[in-house]
């Protein structure tokens, strides 16, 4: 029985954990770091703190564990940026998938290459690199002519441990700049953001090892411990939810942000463009869309409304005292712009039917079902009519009972929660355990399952009629409001 040290590198926090290879977890830690807004729309991540966060998170847990480790392995959120020099210092904060200031690079390469969403499977909106490349382009030209390479933060601490530039398939299939059926950079792509392949790193597979006696010895490793690139945050919370190519289900995601995902063997583009289809491994490709407004919503609500600050639970459990429908009170939660399946960074949030009958219990439970509404938008378009599939959720509102019952009633499926809020970081265990060419066992624990209510399903149907075309009518004042603001 081997035993992996699995890293997730999250947009809010880093999680670090030790789990053989029949599942079993014997460590587990998380550590935080902040993201700062120089201004309204930026989302921005120092590079220098992210790396000392993730090297004391994997030292400590390291430090906890008794098992010999076989492995490292990672899992990393995608869409992040940055720019460095010829010896990888950052000459740019980490611009991440939340920076929403390509707003106007992305209007224009969508105006004028059409096409570029059938050629990467990344969707053209202000999260992608390509878009954050022709923003810096445009105001930062001196910036941008200095940058030896653009890279993301794995590729950055890669190449201090390793003295290499590289980047697996998977993180690279979520840039905008790699096209999805060669598995090379693509030349079209590069000439939109106006950049040379050189200026990008390495393409790697998502098994692919690097080892150093030196690196091993700092963090107190066996000399010949391989370290496995692995895979995007999202490819790898879809392995990590054991939803495989032949799986009849959906892996449900809700943490900060939320994401719907499938997987099939081989890519495919949605020609409505309104999801994304990236890359684990040639035989393996994860179809779906992100919601850029999952648990924020209540973080946002809690923070800003509430007397006194109440944890994820309890205010599941509140927003649940109320039946639901929310006494008629619905919500739009694109508080951040949004992502699938409207794609429009300068969309709002909105509370529709307000009444003075509706209290505090009833928005936060308008909040937990505008959550629900944004998650079954993107399930709609994935499903292709086929009712007949279960969901295995992960991420931290996973973790409440409330918002699980609500999201089974308002899908009308069967939700399974397999203990996974760390999917991500299991999924890169599996890859580890891939590339060691040994087998993995998912832990042998019962899940939690969750039935729909039916006669809670039907309302949320008729409910959801209303919300799908609410964006549609409401799109351009809302456009209106926001030029107003910025």
């Amino acid at each position: 029985m081997s035993a992996i040290l699995a890293v997730d590198i999250g947009t809010t926090s880093a999680k670090a954990l030790v789990i053989t290879s029949s599942g079993t977890v014997s460590v587990s830690e998380r550590i935080t770091y902040p993201t700062h807004r120089p201004r309204t729309g930026y989302a921005e991540q120092d590079p220098e703190q992210l790396s000392a966060c993730i090297t004391s998170l994997m030292n400590d847990v390291i430090r906890k564990g008794t098992e010999k480790i076989d492995a490292v392995a990672f899992s990393c959120a995608m869409h992040g940026v940055m720019a460095v020099d010829e010896r990888g210092h950052a000459l740019t904060p980490l611009i991440i998938w939340s920076d929403l200031r390509a707003r106007e690079a992305a209007a224009q390469i969508s105006k004028e290459h059409r096409d570029m969403h059938a050629l990467t499977g990344t969707p053209i909106h202000p999260m992608s690199p390509l878009t954050k490349l022709v923003w810096m382009k445009k105001n930062q030209p001196e910036l941008f002519k200095r940058a030896h390479k653009f890279i993301g933060i794995k590729e950055y601490l890669w190449y201090r441990w390793f003295g290499t530039f590289v980047v697996d398939h998977s993180i690279a299939s979520a840039t905008g700049l790699m096209d999805s059926q060669k598995l090379t950079w693509s030349s079209t792509a590069l000439a939109v953001a106006g950049i040379r392949e050189e200026q990008l790193s390495k393409l790697v597979g998502v098994h692919t090892p690097f080892t150093s006696e030196q690196v091993n010895a700092t963090y107190g490793l066996a000399p010949r411990t391989p370290w496995i690139i692995g895979s995007s945050d999202g490819c790898l919370a879809t392995l990590g939810s054991d939803v495989n190519t032949n799986a009849n289900a959906l892996s449900v995601t809700v943490g900060t942000s939320g994401a719907v995902r499938k997987m099939n063997t081989q890519a495919g583009i949605d020609p409505a463009g309104k999801t994304f289809c990236y890359c684990l491994d040639k035989a393996r490709w994860v179809h779906g869309g992100a919601t850029n407004n999952g648990a924020v919503l209540i973080d946002w609500y809690t923070q800003k409304f509430l007397r006194e600050p109440i944890d994820l639970n309890t205010f599941c459990a509140r927003a649940t005292k109320v039946q639901p429908g929310s006494a008629g009170l619905l919500m739009i939660p694109y508080l951040q712009g949004e992502r699938s399946p409207v794609y429009d960074a300068d969309a709002s949030g909105v509370f529709l039917g307000v009444r003075h009958h509706h209290g505090t219990e009833h928005f936060m439970r308008a909040i937990l079902e505008g959550i629900g509404f944004a998650l079954m938008d993107i399930a709609d378009a994935l499903m292709e009519g086929n009712t007949n599939m279960e969901v295995r959720a992960s991420g931290g509102l996973s973790l409440s009972a409330e918002a699980m019952q609500v999201l089974s009633d308002q899908f009308g499926m069967t939700i399974h929660v397999q203990h996974r809020e760390d999917a991500s970081a299991i999924g890169a265990a599996i890859i580890a355990c891939e590339a060691l060419k040994i087998p993995f066992q998912f832990a042998d624990e019962p899940p939690r399952i969750y039935q729909p209510n039916m006669n809670n399903h039907q309302l949320y149907r008729k409910l959801f009629s209303i919300y799908k075309g609410l964006y549609s009518h409401l799109a351009d004042d809302l456009h209106q409001l926001n030029a107003l603001q910025f």
